[in-house]
């Protein structure tokens, strides 16, 4: 993610997202959110939800297999929830933009649209 749209997201939501002041050998966030812009959205719509309700704090936030993953300390079954919905849904969003997307089918995996498959 480019580091505009992550100081967005780190500014909105700082409790979330507090261990990224921490050494790699602490968590993973210290190396920022390691996916595309694409799933900014999806990524900040998943914050807005558990924010509010026990706090938890992210300690990886990335794409893996094609899919985001966000990987966290504490919460409960709705934050539970609410990650493996965003996971989910990230499989039909275009990492690069945004747009309607789907897996490729061999080599390495991304959820690209059709435009930015062909870029």
């Amino acid at each position: 993610m480019t580091e505009d749209r992550q100081q967005e997201l780190f500014a909105e939501f700082p409790d979330l997202f507090a261990l990224r002041h921490e050494p790699a050998t602490v968590s993973c966030m210290a190396w920022g959110i390691e996916c595309g812009d694409g799933w900014y959205d999806l990524l900040r719509e998943a914050c807005y939800l558990i924010q509010s309700d026990k706090q938890i704090q992210f300690t990886q936030v990335k794409e893996k297999y094609g899919g985001l993953r966000l990987y966290f300390l504490g919460g409960g079954d709705f934050e539970d929830g609410v990650v493996a919905m965003a996971e989910r849904a990230s499989y039909m969003i275009c990492e690069r933009c945004g747009s309607r997307g789907r897996p490729n089918d061999g080599g390495w995996i991304s959820t690209l649209c059709d435009s930015c498959r062909r870029d």
